[in-house]
């Protein structure tokens, strides 16, 4: 991927994007699910994640491959942990 084809970098690109609108579409979730009585903890992590995949996009136009390939890694952490967080919330709650 590093020095890869075009093809593939504009794959990459687009699946980047289109895990940047599934983020903010569980960042809105997040909100409205903060504003009915849920974690605050959850609904930071769910927010905070499409800004940084925003940064991220940013970083891979530019060429800044070794920033956004450790950034891309602390996405994939994070997009892990939210189900992880949320259940943990859930639970707290019962």
């Amino acid at each position: 991927m590093l020095n890869g084809s075009w093809s593939l970098i504009d794959a990459h690109a687009g699946l980047g994007y289109a895990a940047t609108l599934a983020a903010a579409v569980a960042a809105v979730s997040a909100i409205v699910w903060k504003r009915r009585g849920g974690a605050t903890g959850v609904m930071a992590h769910a927010v905070s994640m499409p800004i940084l995949m925003i940064i991220q996009i940013g970083l891979g136009s530019a060429g800044i491959k070794w920033v956004h390939v450790v950034l891309g890694v602390l996405i994939l952490l994070g997009l892990i942990g939210l189900p992880m967080s949320l259940r943990s919330a859930s639970r707290k709650s019962a």
